[in-house]
């Protein structure tokens, strides 16, 4: 705890004390990190009012007595919630259900226990942005990674979207096109957590309200990044969530299960005038983390009662495996080295494929798995190749330009995501929605199935598909 700092000093740099932000925090045995993170929030350097909403999930270390010390020199600031009994493990989120209704504030912002704020302007910056940008209803930035598990894995960015930062439209969000968007980066509008809580509240099986939230943010008009590191995101610590879903099969696989039918539910319920292709390919990406990256959902198929996604992959498989009788006796170029063009290289074989082109243009040099990469001028004029366009994430209008240099020497373009996305169809994993009151939610005692759970019996008693 900063000695120096009194309430009466941050008090003392507001315009007045309404209360414009609440900053919400979830803590579960975080004494290692729960001071770092609180400090990081009283350092700010802002001219409105705040309030430090931080919720103990029945702590068995010293995290509620450290959280009770900052809430005894800052009452006005820090309003606390202590369990004495573990909320989550009985299915009850701690931020719908004890932080986000008694949020005061036109914006909420997060940080949780393990995680920490690193710059003193950054909630000035992004309130200033909102109250500009009135169509933008979320802000973010990006974060360095501090692995937990792994230090020599920690260091990297997560979260940039933007090389000198500006807006980012809704599908780049929703896709989560340039990886994860920290949560504790992460400042909207309050009607955004209305609209959060009231789709989550009777949906208890849901994961990922971070997601969730961070789509309904950029539902309108996208979202804002600000080109800055401001926070670190910890990953791995000894009770984080995330960590207990990467090192536990059923866990995992419930975890992006859960994010693909819980995408469906927010598509139906927010946006269903909007084309599905977005939502087909987070259903895609989703399904190949699932039974590709992890190769820990066919295990689960029958226990978890995924046999309507593990078709859908399997078709998916099937569609590559055609590809060498498809393509018999031309000359191809992929574009995009991802797992897409893996999966092309070992159906096909490397002989059969003249180049890959790297989407991002960072890999010039050397060869992908047997094949060397290219770039369009290397495309020569002559017999007509076939550009299969391996990635569902790049961009049209620089692609065509870049075709352009070689237009001479491609004769038919084959897009990957018009062809996969066909083979996925949205009605064959929904079978409608269930939504449990909130009763029911707080007098079950348990988390309800969907999340991880090896009942059968439950399972199809509530068939959350």
């Amino acid at each position: 705890m900063n000695s120096e700092l009194t309430e009466e000093r941050i008090l003392s740099n507001w315009a007045d004390e309404k209360v414009l932000v609440s900053i919400c925090m979830l803590a579960y045995n975080h004494e290692n990190y729960i001071a770092e993170a609180i400090d990081g929030i009283l350092a700010q350097n802002t001219f409105f009012g705040y309030e430090i909403l931080i919720h103990d999930d029945a702590s068995t270390d010293r995290t509620a007595e450290i959280i009770k010390q900052y809430s005894k020199k800052f009452p006005r600031l820090i309003k606390s919630i202590y369990q004495t009994r573990n909320q989550w493990s009985r299915g009850i989120n701690p931020s719908v259900f004890f932080n986000y209704p008694r949020a005061q504030g036109d914006y909420v912002a997060w940080c949780e226990g393990d995680d920490v704020w690193t710059d003193a302007s950054k909630l000035q910056i992004q309130i200033d942005i909102l109250e500009r940008e009135r169509d933008i209803d979320l802000c973010f930035h990006p974060a360095v990674i501090e692995n937990c598990v792994d230090p020599s894995r920690g260091g990297h960015l997560v979260g940039t979207y933007m090389d000198h930062g500006g807006r980012v439209n809704f599908d780049d969000i929703f896709l989560r096109r340039f990886g994860m968007i920290p949560t504790a980066s992460c400042v909207v509008r309050r009607s955004v957590m209305e609209q959060l809580a009231q789709f989550m509240g009777p949906r208890p099986y849901l994961t990922s309200g971070d997601v969730h939230m961070q789509t309904l943010g950029a539902l309108r008009q996208g979202g804002y990044c600000v080109n800055k590191v401001m926070s670190t995101y910890r990953l791995g610590t000894g009770s984080s969530l995330t960590k207990g879903i990467l090192l536990d099969a059923e866990k995992n696989v419930n975890h992006h299960v859960s994010c693909i039918r819980g995408a469906i539910a927010m598509w139906k319920s927010y946006f269903p005038h909007r084309s599905e292709g977005t939502l087909k390919k987070l259903i895609y990406k989703r399904l190949v983390w699932l039974f590709l990256s992890d190769a820990r959902g066919f295990d689960l198929v029958d226990r978890l009662n995924i046999s309507d996604l593990h078709e859908i992959y399997i078709s998916i498989e099937n569609y590559f495996e055609k590809l060498i009788e498809r393509f018999e006796g031309q000359k191809v170029v992929l574009f995009g080295s991802g797992h897409e063009a893996v999966k092309i290289i070992k159906s096909m074989g490397p002989g059969r494929i003249d180049m890959v082109i790297d989407r991002d243009g960072l890999r010039l040099d050397g060869d992908f798995h047997g094949v060397p990469f290219g770039q369009f001028k290397n495309i020569k004029p002559g017999p007509d190749i076939l550009l299969f366009v391996t990635t569902m994430f790049y961009d049209e209008k620089k692609l065509l330009k870049d075709m352009e240099i070689c237009r001479r020497g491609i004769g038919d373009v084959v897009r990957i995501e018009d062809e996969i996305l066909e083979l996925i169809d949205v009605s064959k994993i929904w079978r409608g929605d269930v939504l449990i009151p909130k009763e029911t939610v707080f007098s079950s005692g348990k988390r309800f199935p969907g999340w991880w759970s090896n009942d059968k019996e439950a399972i199809n008693a509530f068939p959350i598909h």
